[in-house]
């Protein structure tokens, strides 16, 4: 898919401009093009990050919580046992709860 959107651009350029019209800008073409190209990339990578740090939010964790809890797992699932969160849960009204009054 980001082949083809990498790729339509140039296609345009040499599809839609006549070869006999001398080019009316400024920019050369493939400077035109290029520009295309960076601002696609920018966009999937913008994109996929913007993505990544929503799940996060919903989830309810920092970037640095969430590498910590995978690695956690990890340790914990080698060993036999379950991870367990250090981060001190708000718990006003449970007197069971071992997190911050």
């Amino acid at each position: 898919m980001s082949l083809v959107l990498c790729v339509f651009p140039f296609l345009a350029v040499i599809v839609l401009t006549n070869p006999n019209e001398k080019w009316p800008y400024y920019t050369p073409q493939l400077a035109f093009v290029l520009i295309y190209i960076v601002c696609i990339a920018l966009g999937i990578s913008i994109g996929a990050m913007l993505s990544w740090h929503l799940w996060l939010v919903i989830k309810g964790q920092t970037t640095v919580e969430n590498h910590d809890s995978i690695y956690y797992r990890r340790v914990a699932k080698k060993r036999g046992g379950a991870a367990v969160s250090s981060l001190p849960i708000y718990c006003p009204s449970d007197p069971s709860c071992r997190g911050i009054r």
